[in-house]
């Protein structure tokens, strides 16, 4: 029987000992093969020419040429699947928008469990990402239209998206108006970020983006609520799980409305 091709592995980080504590935890994986290392952004240009690799692992603060950066260029010439990881920081969906398929939290390197943990859960995305075909970007996205439209706003609207899911649910909610119906949205995401990607989303759109609690609702837009005043919850007054109630391992509800004009 043959042995399945294994998953090459590029590793870009600046810190040598994070890079050799990824590469043995990932070198633990007999699906995986760590085929190279990189301490900034034009080693890691040099590498992908020598090694050929499957999938990239990229922080995002390096010298010379930050991650964002980095990816931004390599994938308008080479489309190579980019895991973010790195500290909890917003700037993680700045990778995301320039084209990273997926982030994990860097771990505190003194903790055993928590390295583990991590190492565990790039290894589940790298397998994904694997499958993932990417395409060249170009260097400058054109901006999404805002759809203009009369709306029921008697429906809510439901979106989920998973592995790389924050840049197209960003996509699309750009491109909606402040008078669309109530959204509530599960995105896979450590929990750690959903408050940042709900933030993030509020300031960047014309809807008003909540991370969801329990007991808040979804309600039509209504010409007597301010402008700035969100709303999160379930259709029909049902009052929504989500926040600190229960919830699938990485999964947070969001919710959202629009904005009254």
């Amino acid at each position: 029987m043959q042995q399945a091709r294994k998953i090459r592995v590029l590793i870009v980080d600046d810190s040598l000992v994070f890079r050799e504590i990824l590469a043995r935890g990932l070198a633990s994986d007999p699906r995986i093969e760590v085929v190279a290392k990189a301490s900034n952004a034009f080693e890691a240009r040099d590498k992908i020419l020598e090694a050929n690799p499957d999938i990239i692992t990229c922080d995002i603060q390096m010298p010379r040429m930050d991650g964002i950066e980095f990816i931004r260029r390599l994938l308008s010439q080479y489309p190579i699947p980019v895991i973010v990881v790195s500290s909890v920081s917003d700037a993680v969906f700045d990778a995301m928008s320039a084209g990273a398929v997926e982030f994990v939290t860097k771990p505190d390197e003194r903790s055993a469990r928590g390295v583990q943990s991590v190492v565990n859960d790039l290894i589940a995305k790298i397998v994904i990402a694997s499958k993932v075909q990417v395409r060249r970007r170009p260097s400058v996205l054109t901006e999404a239209k805002v759809i203009q439209a009369q709306f029921d706003t008697t429906k809510v609207i439901g979106l989920g998206a998973s592995t790389g899911g924050t840049e197209a649910i960003y996509r699309v909610l750009k491109s909606l108006p402040a008078n669309i119906p109530g959204i509530a949205i599960v995105q896979h995401i450590p929990p750690v970020f959903s408050g940042m990607f709900a933030q993030r989303m509020n300031t960047q759109t014309a809807l008003n983006v909540k991370e969801a609690e329990n007991g808040d609702f979804l309600e039509p837009p209504r010409p007597d609520r301010p402008r700035r005043q969100a709303y999160a919850g379930a259709p029909r007054g049902r009052p929504v799980q989500g926040g600190s109630g229960r919830r699938r391992e990485g999964q947070r509800p969001l919710s959202l409305r629009g904005r009254v004009v």
